[in-house]
């Protein structure tokens, strides 16, 4: 490295000592980190490389290191660095969230671990599929990311849910996914599938509490939106009608029925 660019790399650093990053362009962000993955080469190209590749900086910084690694000069070392700092980001976001005391009421729990996922879910590209156990206090036992993927390649897998919970000797578990780019809002899919996962875990007697459905900073739970009411499971396009009525939960096939019912009646 020449003296120039050591001399460079000391300007950067102490700038950013002395402003922090306010009023740093992308590609300096991206130099001044990879001055701690390569030590000896100029890495304002490469900055600018990555940027070019990707588009902008957010997309840099999710992108996977498989993917960055394809940017001539990145090294596998270098995109590890690089990924870690997002992935980082979220979890200091996520935990710096104060937990409510133990004498806190089930909303007030709720909240919490909604504004978790938020934090948890910020910046992320694709669809994210995350498991929280939980003891019969609310209290959180463990928090995983199980599944990443497209809309069509991310699948609620009923036993990995179910092997997590009986690891963790969890009663209960709340699932959530995000929607980058969208609305936080079920589609279809996610209430036929979140209402299968309920009924194979109630019959494994694994609670599951709620879905929540995470987009930017905003997140709508499945549960008190009344898909878990049961009005919503123990009816059908006929017309509601209760457990008494039939004894067990509807099908899969009169749960989309059901679903069929409440569409049209929103769009009347």
């Amino acid at each position: 490295m020449t003296k120039e660019h050591e001399g460079h790399r000391e300007r950067l650093k102490n700038r950013f000592l002395t402003e922090g990053l306010e009023h740093f362009e992308p590609h300096n962000i991206l130099e001044l980190l990879l001055f701690y993955s390569i030590p000896r080469k100029d890495t304002n190209l490469l900055a600018h490389a990555l940027l070019d590749h990707f588009g902008s900086f957010v997309a840099v910084m999710n992108a996977s290191p498989e993917e960055l690694a394809q940017v001539p000069g990145i090294t596998m070392n270098s995109a590890v660095h690089l990924h870690l700092i997002s992935e980082v980001a979220r979890r200091y976001y996520s935990e710096v969230i104060s937990a409510p005391p133990a004498e806190a009421g089930k909303e007030d729990k709720l909240r919490y671990l909604g504004e978790k996922l938020v934090a948890r879910s910020a910046g992320l590209m694709e669809e994210n599929l995350f498991v929280i156990c939980l003891d019969n206090s609310l209290r959180e036992l463990s928090f995983d990311r199980i599944a990443s993927g497209t809309p069509d390649e991310l699948q609620i897998r009923t036993r990995q849910i179910a092997e997590l919970a009986f690891k963790h000797h969890a009663p209960a578990v709340i699932i959530a996914h995000n929607h980058p780019g969208g609305i936080a809002i079920p589609s279809r899919a996610d209430i036929i599938s979140t209402l299968a996962l309920k009924k194979a875990l109630d019959a494994i007697y694994i609670r599951l509490l709620d879905h929540f459905v995470v987009a930017g900073d905003d997140y709508v739970s499945m549960q008190q939106s009344g898909y878990f009411s049961k009005d919503f499971m123990f009816s059908n396009h006929d017309g509601l009608r209760s457990e008494a009525d039939y004894g067990e939960a509807l099908t899969d096939e009169e749960i989309k029925g059901n679903l069929r019912e409440i569409e049209e009646q929103n769009e009347v």
